[in-house]
């Protein structure tokens, strides 16, 4: 039935259009497709991907919203209108009539677009999702969704004055004086082609196609001239001598162009730092694609040129000119040599895990899975919730002072990022601890999804046209992304003064690590050229390090590929969570040797639990303190997994899988890579984990050892899972989160507080402090 639904509501336009004219319009009508497919997807298993752009929070935000909605639908109306008045001219041939209906039809088409996104928006808003918000959250619903409709309202009044500015038009027939073109339009529809025929063969045809077109008075070469310049005497005015559907066209691409100015301008310098809201910038994106393809398309089908090898051309040339993509910045290493070695020395894994920041303190190791913000936010939340829970019975700065070991992957790397940051070091000087972890989450929780469409519609937009090298210059989506980050801490850490992100880098927390006022830190992230494993860690693998000992396939660390640089820990954090098409992949700036510059990705693509790495990190840990047993040697090791997703279940054996529906066959090899690449990380990264855990548990025992009295370790596993009250809740998978989805984290949060996985934790915290 769906399927019907689709297939009616596409062929009505094709039916009224006519074949022919609906593929020389298809820019506007995919432009139209456009306004519906976004409002259409969160119907969809991808409504988390755009659901937070809808969530617009201003009034202010809402008539941007509307203005660029009715600025959407204005290119639509202008761009097809253009190619119906002056297509059969351009083309050089007959068309068929079109439908007397078409104006209306499209009207509606159009209308019911900027409906169905007004009405996404009141569902992002959650007035049908949480209808018990309150009173003051309906009434701001209602106020955001009055400015989108003044928003429209003001478009049309634009649209309107500009109309009134227009110089009254005739007809293009008699505006171009085409005779074949006065012909064509007489004929009556039953004998269009015959008719065409024998208008090819009339004088009137030939005398048509030489005659001359002019510019400014100036004559121009026919071919290039038709369907956009009169057939009339020389003028030396701009207007008169171009086709009024071009001025008007004009006049409607201007207003656009203008309004994607101001945008930039009062973001960049009146209001710096912020950004239009998400929806906002994906509509000029569509406004400017509309119009660029639709003005293509218009010039280069009288030629049959298809606008998609152009494009494939650009791309090609663009390419070979060379390397356009993105970078993040090296810094050189601010310490010396001998220092460097000795920091390397501190850092060592045995080393951190035997040392704890307090003397007594229990080995804890924290790794937190992806999932964009709302692993970030999920990540945060159990973090300080850890610690208030722990800190009650233990002392202040229990929880905090346990922890010896970090690893992060993507969005859970965001979370850690300002929990490190703003907890380290711990000492009585902090602020209120209360305030303090409610500022790690209110930073984890806040939106940066508006200022990265920002930089895709503009910054990486504008990337096409320079195809070069922008290693200075060049600011894009990841930029904004990071920059984002940086405010959203220094706004949330207003109160507890605590220094800016901008200034941490990897290697000031490395030192910090080796003098033991920070816990190690592994930012976990995948290389494009060989898929391998890159860590950003501040305590490295002894085998990654060493070129004797090369252990471990796959396995890369950024100290031992750079040793004398540094990189600041947003970069590393946007590194570790670079998914498309959020943000772009990355490789070192040109200063670089060509060499040592990989192209980074998401440390998901390799392993989305962090827990991989925290294996490999414990397991050469442990080799050593085997191999040199310390005074501190810890005994008993508490690893916290943070899941920001619910656990998988298992389809029934009596559902009807992907593979028996329509399509399957095309869709089951990509569904089975996703499904493949999402559970097969999950056992693989637990049954590595197990098997280490479960060595370590029996070494001792191993012969080599008996006489050295080597202790047993026992390392406990304890999942931290977020669990929804509905399986049907939305999961954001964006840079946004809305109110609801926030009152779930909290909510999920209370409930882990009396689950069996929290009695575990308080035990182990109790068992160690009892000895």
């Amino acid at each position: 039935m769906l399927w019907a639904i689709i297939l009616i509501v596409v062929a009505i336009p094709v039916i009224v259009f006519k074949p022919e004219w609906a593929f020389l319009c298809r820019a506007s009508l995919l432009g139209l497709g456009c306004m519906y497919l976004l409002p259409l997807l969160i119907w969809t298993p991808s409504r988390g991907l755009v659901i937070g752009a809808y969530d617009i929070e201003t009034k202010t935000a809402g008539f941007t919203v509307g203005l660029l909605l009715f600025l959407a639908g204005w290119a639509i109306t202008s761009t097809s209108d253009l190619i119906l008045d002056a297509g059969a001219v351009r083309m050089n041939q007959t068309l068929p009539i079109v439908s007397v209906h078409l104006h209306s039809v499209r009207s509606t088409y159009i209308v019911i677009a900027v409906l169905l996104n007004w009405g996404t928006i009141y569902i992002a808003r959650e007035g049908l999702v949480v209808p018990n918000f309150g009173k003051a959250h309906v009434v701001e619903t209602l106020l955001i969704l009055m400015s989108v409709f003044v928003g429209l309202l003001a478009g049309f009044v634009l649209y309107a004055v500009i109309r009134c500015f227009r110089a009254p038009t005739k007809s293009l027939t008699e505006a171009t004086r085409a005779p074949l073109h006065r012909l064509i339009h007489k004929r009556e529809k039953d004998h269009e082609f015959r008719l065409l025929d024998e208008a090819r063969e009339s004088p009137d045809f030939k005398h048509w196609t030489k005659f001359p077109v002019t510019f400014l008075g100036s004559p121009v070469p026919y071919w290039l001239g038709r369907g956009y310049l009169k057939e009339s005497a020389a003028s030396p005015r701009l207007f008169k001598s171009i086709l009024q559907p071009h001025v008007y066209a004009f006049l409607g691409f201007a207003v656009v162009f203008v309004a994607y100015l101001v945008i930039f301008l009062w973001c960049r310098f009146w209001y710096r730092g912020s950004a239009p809201p998400s929806l906002s910038s994906l509509l000029l994106l569509l406004i400017l694609c509309i119009w660029f393809f639709s003005a293509a398309t218009f010039f280069l089908d009288a030629y049959k040129i298809p606008v998609s090898l152009v494009v494939l051309l650009i791309v090609i040339i663009a390419s070979g000119i060379g390397y356009a993509g993105h970078y993040y910045d090296l810094h050189a290493n601010p310490d010396a040599p001998p220092i460097r070695a000795e920091t390397e020395r501190k850092t060592r894994p045995s080393e951190v895990l035997s040392q704890p920041l307090e003397v007594g303190k229990p080995a804890v190791l924290i790794c937190a899975a992806g999932g964009g913000i709302q692993a970030a936010a999920w990540t945060a939340k159990v973090l300080t919730g850890l610690e208030e829970e722990l800190d009650k019975g233990n002392g202040a700065g229990t929880f905090a002072k346990s922890i010896r070991l970090f690893s992060g992957v993507s969005g859970g790397s965001v979370g850690i990022m300002y929990y490190a940051h703003a907890t380290y070091p711990v000492n009585s000087s902090l602020p209120d601890p209360i305030e303090r972890r409610k500022s790690i989450v209110q930073a984890a929780e806040d939106s940066s999804l508006d200022p990265a469409v920002f930089g895709l519609a503009y910054y990486d937009l504008w990337r096409l046209f320079w195809p070069f090298e922008w290693p200075k210059i060049g600011r894009d989506r990841a930029w904004e992304l990071e920059d984002a980050w940086v405010r959203n801490g220094k706004r949330a850490f207003a109160s507890t003064h605590s220094k800016s992100l901008s200034g941490a880098t990897l290697f000031a927390w490395r030192r910090d690590a080796a003098t033991g006022v920070r816990p190690a830190v592994i930012f976990n992230a995948t290389t494009v050229e060989s898929g391998e494993h890159m860590m950003f860690s501040t305590s490295p693998l002894q085998n990654n390090l060493s070129s004797e000992r090369k252990i471990r396939p796959f396995q890369r660390d950024f100290f031992s590929v750079h040793p004398d640089c540094d990189v600041s820990i947003p970069d590393v954090v946007r590194l570790s969570a670079t998914f498309p098409v959020v943000s772009p992949a990355a490789r070192p700036n040109p200063s670089v040797a060509a060499e040592d510059r990989y192209d980074l990705v998401d440390g998901g693509y390799y392993d989305n639990s962090g827990l991989t790495a925290l294996s490999f990190w414990l397991d050469d840990a442990l080799q050593d303190l085997y191999a040199h047993p310390r005074i501190t040697f810890p005994k008993r090791i508490l690893v916290i997994q943070i899941q920001p997703f619910p656990e998988h279940s298992a389809r029934s054996g009596d559902d009807k899988t992907t593979a028996q529906n329509r399509f399957g066959e095309l869709l089951a090899p990509a569904l089975a890579v996703l499904q493949v690449r999402d559970h097969v990380q999950i056992a693989m990264a637990d049954g590595s984990f197990d098997g280490m855990a479960k060595r370590w548990e029996l070494e001792a025992h191993n012969p080599i050892y008996v006489l050295h009295d080597r202790p047993v370790v026992s390392i406990q596993l304890e999942s931290v899972r977020f669990t929804p009250e509905s399986k049907d809740d939305i999961t954001p998978l964006s840079w946004h989160l809305r109110q609801g989805e926030v009152d779930q984290i909290d909510k999920s949060w209370q409930d882990f507080k009396i689950s069996g996985v929290m009695k575990d934790i308080r035990n182990f915290f109790d068992n160690v402090n009892n000895k």
